[in-house]
């Protein structure tokens, strides 16, 4: 469940915005649009911070637990599947021509 809630709130801060330009010089595609919500990978970050919480937190370790949970989802699924989807998108050989 936590990690939809993360998805969740992905989407909702890539989709909505990205279409706020979509009349403008910063107009994205629908795969960039695609790419940049599921490459929104969450890290160390995440979890240092839910790591300097406080250990009188009643949540504490809930907490952890949930941060752990999200990173490690998003590195090993959403970090693995990536290539796939740049593949699949077509800018793959743009990056790499690019190169």
């Amino acid at each position: 469940m936590d990690i939809v809630l993360a998805l969740g709130g992905r989407a909702v801060a890539i989709y909505p915005v990205g279409a706020l330009f979509f009349r403008s010089d910063l107009a994205m595609d629908k795969d960039t649009r695609h790419l940049l919500f599921w490459g929104g990978l969450r890290g160390a970050l995440a979890l240092a911070l839910a790591l300097a919480v406080p250990k009188s937190l009643p949540e504490h370790d809930v907490l952890i637990g949930v941060a752990f949970a999200v990173v490690a989802f998003s590195v090993f699924v959403q970090g693995l599947t990536f290539p796939a989807l740049l593949r699949r998108s077509g800018l793959l050989g743009k990056v790499d021509s690019n190169a």
